[in-house]
């Protein structure tokens, strides 16, 4: 978490292929902001192409985050991915400084069968 990437011209942009999908799946991104100067500031917005009802909520790491090192973990459940997963953060009109991204995880939801379904 001590790293992370910045997004030039105000956006960062992702594009990833999933195995084993498409699938239901929960996401969960981490931003850490290690290196806002006092008069920066830092907002942004998740954008998945057709899916603009996960784009509502603002990203502002410094005011969502808990604790020294200022660390958000936002994450959605139970959302349906494709095999070619592409998305974006865009910074919003009020940020002085670009999007930033240090780790994403990508867990697929997947049935567990425990055996024979017999009544004893």
């Amino acid at each position: 978490m001590q790293t992370a990437v910045v997004g030039k011209n105000g956006y960062l942009t992702y594009r990833i292929d999933l195995e084993d999908f498409p699938a239901n799946a929960w996401g969960l991104a981490y931003f850490a902001e290690i290196g806002l100067a006092p008069n920066q500031t830092r907002k942004f917005k998740l954008v998945i192409p057709g899916k603009p009802e996960f784009s509502k909520p603002t990203v502002d790491v410094e005011e969502n985050a808990q604790g020294k090192y200022r660390l958000y973990e936002p994450g959605y459940t139970n959302v349906p991915l494709p095999f070619v997963f592409s998305f974006g953060f865009k910074k919003t009109i009020d940020s002085s400084e670009g999007p930033i991204s240090n780790a994403m995880e990508i867990y697929k939801y997947v049935q567990i069968t425990t055996g024979s379904q017999d009544a004893y």
